[in-house]
């Protein structure tokens, strides 16, 4: 992985990661995880919390959370939960990556109504914590079922939230930042939240200082293969327009160069990939320099101020992965180390060819160069 901050300059859509299990047949599922992790079933311990079965006690409501304890290896904790047809759901499982428990590296697995397991996540939460979005097919009960990778044993905590219907927002601010600014943001996210349905909430922080520029934003990219980010791309796919640009990725890494593909933490959940992910998808800071934004865009932009509308929109569109490669660096013909983005899949210098020199011009489009989007 590149942890390397940056000062950043959109895409949301792109790959199911291997954990995440998408809705594999049941063998299938065993025959890749056994090896690896513990999935017991029916497994119950003399002292148990919890039984590893439908007989269980535990249960979990949306919207709240239930401690437990994997006491032994080989332990399995299953949770009662009922869910909604067509509602998206997020579960959690936490443990000592985010002070939630002592379990070290916990596994959480979704269960349908007689226990046939529907998905499995390992280590899309923060640190190695799980986390599984889904959305019901069926109304009625599932269980959840909680486990440990290895011979760890320890506390955790499993819990469950009904997820935005599309792309959601949790602000922190800083200190200083004044109400005029923070009601400009939320509106911002609005806007953004009504173009996005990826049913994720991003957590960014706002602060209000003085900086060099209107406003820096900060996050930590994160390196993946190429075929994982184009089988991301293609899984992601939901409108006419996904598939059209779906049918322009190349099959194999564009680019012979040495270079790296990368994507900021916010654009990895989104895509369900996974990833050492944090609390926060990143921090934007703006000036504090009076007097130097114009809040209100209803009457036009007063002279000599900015617009803060477009600068948040500029700064949080950063921190959801509008990143490009164009920098200058020329790694086509295998110029010095490059981080190459997702969004460098839709630069074209004409029909049907693909530029990947950040300093030639060049234009977005979504139909393999055919047309200016």
């Amino acid at each position: 992985m590149i942890f390397a901050y940056q000062r950043g300059s959109l895409d949301l859509s792109l790959n199911e990661s291997r954990d995440n299990g998408d809705q594999a047949s049941n063998s299938s599922l065993y025959d890749w995880f056994l090896p690896y992790w513990n999935l017991s079933v029916g497994m119950n311990i003399a002292g148990d919390d919890y039984a590893g079965d439908t007989s269980t006690t535990g249960t979990v409501s949306i919207g709240g959370s239930t401690p437990g304890n994997i006491e032994v290896v080989g332990d399995t904790d299953w949770f009662r939960i009922t869910l909604i047809a067509g509602h998206t759901y997020r579960f959690d499982l936490q443990a000592h990556d985010s002070s939630h428990g002592s379990l070290p590296d916990p596994h959480l697995g979704l269960r349908d109504s007689v226990s046939n397991l529907i998905t499995f996540d390992d280590d899309s939460g923060t640190g190695l914590d799980s986390q599984i979005t889904y959305i019901a097919t069926t109304s009625g009960t599932y269980y959840l079922s909680a486990g440990s990778v290895g011979t760890g044993t320890g506390t955790y905590l499993v819990s469950a939230t009904e997820a935005p219907s599309g792309l959601g927002f949790s602000f922190n601010y800083g200190t200083g930042v004044p109400d005029a600014a923070k009601a400009v943001v939320e509106a911002v996210a609005a806007y953004l939240s009504s173009q996005f349905t990826d049913p994720i909430t991003l957590n960014i922080s706002v602060n209000w200082g003085a900086i060099g520029g209107l406003g820096p934003s900060s996050y930590n990219l994160f390196t993946y293969s190429y075929d994982e980010i184009k089988n991301a791309l293609m899984t992601d796919s939901k409108s006419s327009d996904d598939a059209a640009a779906v049918l322009s990725i190349p099959l194999t890494d564009p680019i012979a160069g040495s270079h790296t593909w990368t994507m900021t933490q916010a654009q990895a959940r989104a895509l369900s990939l996974s990833g050492f992910f944090s609390s926060s998808d990143g921090s934007v800071t703006f000036s504090n320099t009076f007097d130097i934004f114009d809040f209100d865009r209803s009457n036009g932009i007063t002279p000599g101020q900015y617009d803060f509308y477009g600068v948040v929109a500029h700064e949080l569109t950063e921190v959801m992965g509008r990143e490009l490669n164009a920098i200058g660096n020329n790694v086509a013909t295998g110029g010095r180390l490059s981080s190459v983005h997702p969004l460098d899949l839709f630069k074209y210098s004409s029909f049907d060819s693909h530029i990947f020199v950040g300093a030639s011009a060049g234009y977005f489009s979504l139909d393999n160069g055919l047309r200016k989007h």
